[in-house]
């Protein structure tokens, strides 16, 4: 098994490879939970490689145009997965909107640099770093976090749908994407990097930590899944699995998000979610919830009408088993966002209190 060290250098071989020749390349980085790895721990067969490719450039919003050169894509160089994603330098340039992006601000304290040409990347990186544990920019990054999940909640409670997506997964799935924000403003609170795969662990164990138990089990009912038993989360699983390879067999439609439903995206796609569900299932059902919505989605575009219902009663049981298949429930999920929220905030502020590390501006 590679180790992380080794499979940083596969990555920024890839980028002098290719990437660097991009017109408009400024750099490139690494982000997500390899970051957090030590060199010499094993890189997991259940983790891709997230490169972060910065371009002087206007990069689309993948969703709204999931075609095109700077469109996200999973490959594979040398035996790593390679999640490869633009980012435009306008969004990277300013450390001072950095440094409010809860996001982008944690990837660019000691960044994992695997190109910069210019030394831009770094220079900014230096001021981030310099003033990432501010109160006040830890505050921005927590309403950034907390405006997303009102923002995700309301686009759901409005009935649009987003390009590409069928009416009844864009709802659901933005509901629990909505949450998911919600989960990485405690995360941001407590000085901690977001996770995807982890965002409702971490905001668990924040909160216990900080004597709100009873939070951490609203937030998994904001969710849907506080109620769920192991057996349940395990047979949504089972069903997963077996439409994530259905919908991988008949995939032809482009829409945003769709490289996560690939057969080069499998392993570390379900075997990271079922690594989760082994642990913690009722935090797994964020990630397990994200991409069924997605293998419906495939589904829904270019399956068979036969294939399609069959899996599209399986979703639907999924949705009925976290609240979310009718609009009368989903209107009341809403409603629990909007109420969980400011108790969010609220808590967050005493987290940020009582997180050591937090300095005061004016010191």
């Amino acid at each position: 098994m590679l180790t992380t060290g080794e499979a940083r250098l596969v990555a920024a071989e890839w980028v002098r490879a290719g990437a660097a020749s991009i017109p408009a390349f400024v750099g490139a980085l690494l982000a997500g939970s390899a970051r957090e790895r030590a060199p010499d721990d094993p890189h997991p067969e259940t983790s891709d490689l997230d490169v972060w490719i910065v371009v002087d450039a206007a990069v689309p919003d993948t969703v709204a145009e999931p075609e095109g050169r700077f469109a996200i894509r999973k490959l594979h160089h040398r035996g790593v997965l390679i999640e490869r994603a633009f980012f435009p330098w306008e969004r990277l340039s300013e450390p001072a909107r950095v440094l409010g992006d809860v996001y982008v601000a944690p990837t660019l304290v000691a960044p994992a640099l695997l190109a910069d040409p210019s030394g831009r990347l770094e220079r900014v990186a230096a001021a981030v770093g310099a003033d990432f544990r501010r109160r006040s920019h830890v505050r921005r990054r927590v309403e950034g976090a907390l405006a997303l999940a009102g923002q995700f909640c309301d686009y759901a409670a409005s009935g649009a749908t987003a390009p590409r997506f069928d009416p009844l997964v864009s709802r659901a799935a933005g509901l629990g994407v909505s949450v998911a924000h919600a989960a990485a403003a405690l995360a941001a609170a407590a000085l901690l990097p977001p996770s995807n795969r982890w965002a409702f662990v971490r905001a668990g164990e924040v909160l216990r930590r900080h004597g709100r138990a009873e939070l951490a089990e609203e937030l998994l009912a904001a969710l849907g899944s506080a109620g769920l038993g192991r057996a349940e989360v395990e047979r949504a699983f089972a069903e997963l699995e077996r439409a994530y390879d259905a919908a991988v067999e008949v995939r032809r439609t482009p829409f945003g998000l769709d490289y996560n439903v690939a057969r080069e995206a499998r392993t570390p796609a379900l075997g990271g979610i079922r690594a989760l569900v082994a642990v913690h299932p009722r935090e797994a059902m964020d990630r397990l919830l994200f991409l069924r919505s997605l293998v419906q989605n495939v589904l829904e575009h270019d399956a068979s009408a036969a294939v399609r219902a069959r899996f599209r009663e399986g979703y639907v049981a999924l949705l009925s088993a976290m609240g979310l298949d009718t609009d009368a429930r989903r209107a009341a999920r809403v409603a629990a966002i909007r109420a969980i929220v400011p108790r969010l905030r609220a808590a967050c502020g005493e987290i940020i209190a009582a997180t050591p590390g937090v300095v005061e501006d004016g010191g």
